[in-house]
């Protein structure tokens, strides 16, 4: 017991600087010595912030076209999927791209099949494409 608390009171009286690295022309860094015209980055928060992975969706205005009598829509937006049924429940199959352009080949309430009945199905909800 006397031994613990000797050893106690010892550590105690030691500082940090006690144990950093002894450097000749250069700095202490961590366990390592580097050049003084280097930062030392060791124990200290990172200088730059780091890109957000959420990005704020990008909207195209509205412009609609028919092609061969059928109407063709495109995305408004680039933060909408594309569903494998018309539900928001339904499997999401891709992101929309603000360059995709599409042909209507169904509605049915507020969803627009956007691939022909041969194909598998591809849902838009409306509210995300041309009207």
């Amino acid at each position: 017991m006397k031994h613990a608390l000797l050893s106690l009171l010892l550590l105690s009286f030691l500082s940090s600087e006690a144990f950093a690295k002894s450097c000749k022309n250069s700095q202490p860094c961590g366990n390592s010595c580097i050049s003084w015209n280097k930062t030392c980055r060791i124990g200290s928060a990172p200088s730059y912030s780091a890109p957000s992975r959420l990005t704020a969706p990008t909207v195209k205005e509205s412009s609609a076209s028919t092609v061969g009598g059928q109407q063709v829509v495109m995305p408004l937006t680039d933060a909408a999927f594309v569903m494998g049924a018309p539900s928001m429940t339904a499997t999401k199959l891709r992101r929309l791209k603000l360059e995709d352009s599409f042909m209507v080949f169904q509605k049915q309430g507020p969803w627009v099949r956007i691939t022909p009945t041969n194909l598998a199905p591809e849902w838009v909800h409306s509210d995300y494409l041309t009207p």
